[in-house]
């Protein structure tokens, strides 16, 4: 199952936190294999944010063109699948994007090669969880036709919502964003309230947290996420945790109405 994270408001450092954290419940929750890979090629891709908690991994993690090569030469199989990725917890892999260098490349080698890749990996693991970059990424559309779910980060921006009034496939779409409160005329109501393929089951808002920002920007977020369901945290990462979950659950609903598969325990 492929769950797909693309920017369309909000920024990519927004997303890549939005897409680590959620990765990181829904592997805890799920207790399956689960998989967080990026197509991003710049600076605040998930492997940055998870970087000093897979430092210990055993694997070296080699990468997206290392699964593509694998797949083309016709070797690919578990072992050697696994060998491309990085253990972030018991039950989270994390696949770098060591993507080439040339664009004319990148672009003829993956046309083809991505949607071999995923089957491959899907092959390996139970959910597939992707940072597909922004609207415009040439990659990320291909991640898009793949996925199962495609999340899009609106943040704090409206007006980008009229663009996605007539879109198609609204059944595999989740709308997430930004830090709406109460007393502004775009909390998340009166955003229903306004654009009527909004609803309960199909939307919904990650706070602001200072907290998982910071532990996104250090690289600690996977060793700081054992913090979020303690007590003695702060109220906004209880906030941001409580509404996490909401979201996870939101997306299993959403998944389950579209006839996919997801499993739990």
């Amino acid at each position: 199952m492929v769950i797909a994270f693309r920017d369309a408001g909000a920024g990519q450092i927004s997303t890549a936190q939005a897409v680590s954290s959620y990765a990181l419940l829904l592997a805890k929750r799920s207790g399956k294999r689960t998989l967080l890979f990026s197509i991003r090629r710049a600076e605040g891709k998930p492997e940055d944010f998870l970087a000093k908690g897979i430092a210990k991994s055993k694997r070296c993690g080699a990468g997206i063109e290392a699964v593509r090569k694998l797949v083309v030469a016709g070797l690919v199989d578990k072992k050697g699948i696994y060998s491309c990725t990085r253990q972030v917890t018991e039950e989270l892999d994390l696949l770098p994007g060591s993507f080439p260098a040339v664009e004319e490349r990148l672009e003829k080698e993956y046309a083809v090669g991505l949607p071999l890749v995923m089957e491959c990996l899907s092959d390996c693991y139970e959910f597939l969880v992707c940072d597909a970059g922004g609207t415009g990424d040439g990659l990320g559309k291909g991640v898009e036709k793949e996925a199962d779910l495609i999340v899009k980060n609106i943040g704090q921006d409206p007006r980008v919502l009229c663009k996605f009034a007539s879109e198609e496939h609204k059944n595999k779409v989740f709308y997430l964003f930004g830090d709406y409160d109460s007393e502004s005329k775009y909390n998340l109501h009166n955003l229903r309230r306004k654009f009527n393929f909004l609803d309960k089951k199909n939307s919904s808002v990650l706070p602001r947290c200072t907290q998982v920002r910071d532990a996104c920007m250090d690289g600690t977020l996977a060793a700081f996420y054992g913090q979020w369901e303690d007590e003695r945290i702060s109220g906004s990462l209880h906030e941001y945790g409580k509404a996490l979950g909401r979201f996870e659950e939101k997306v299993k609903e959403m998944l389950e109405g579209g006839g996919a598969r997801f499993i739990y325990g």
